[in-house]
């Protein structure tokens, strides 16, 4: 895996740099997404890496599957991995591309996980009181585990905010056995 983000990183880099408009970063990001499942959908690619099948016929095949709105520099970008035999670094393509353009564009992304769902007002006042913590814009992804019995686990990237019941109890039972 670290092999293909370290392949993956040039292009992921080299698409940003090309593409600046916030919606064709959208475009790129959905499609570049859809390849990346294509990928790593193993009847899929089974039929991709079929020995029989030539680099022509796997763009085409491609760029038929994933549509074609990122024109000829999407189509170019298959070319240029189906003739280096890096078709499979689609996926984290797809990962370093949404991650590179979260840190040039200065937002991040926060699972949030709660036991019930929560209100706008409450949503957006969380939405603030991260942005201030993490000195940039957030955007917040709900998920709801009534397992966790109430409070909140928030997670960006490497961060985990442990503010859930269960995680509490589980706190208070570690102190009170050392």
């Amino acid at each position: 895996m670290a092999d293909e983000r370290q392949a993956a990183r040039p292009y992921a880099r080299a698409i940003l740099e090309q593409v600046t408009d916030a919606s064709a970063r959208d475009t790129w990001e959905a499609w570049l997404g859809h390849l990346a499942a294509i990928v790593s959908d193993a009847q899929d690619w089974d039929l991709l890496s079929d020995p029989h099948l030539d680099r022509k016929s796997m763009v085409e095949i491609l760029g038929k599957a994933a549509g074609t709105a990122t024109g000829e520099m999407g189509t170019n970008l298959l070319q240029l991995l189906a003739a280096r035999h890096r078709l499979p670094i689609l996926p984290a393509l797809a990962a370093l591309f949404h991650e590179l353009r979260a840190a040039e564009e200065g937002w991040s992304e926060v699972e949030v996980v709660v036991a019930a769902p929560m209100d706008q007002a409450r949503q957006k006042r969380l939405g603030q009181v991260l942005s201030q913590r993490l000195g940039k814009r957030v955007i917040l992804q709900f998920r709801t585990d009534p397992d966790i019995l109430g409070g909140a686990l928030m997670r960006c990237g490497d961060l985990v905010i442990d503010g859930t019941a269960r995680g509490r109890l589980a706190a208070l039972s570690q102190a009170l056995l050392s």
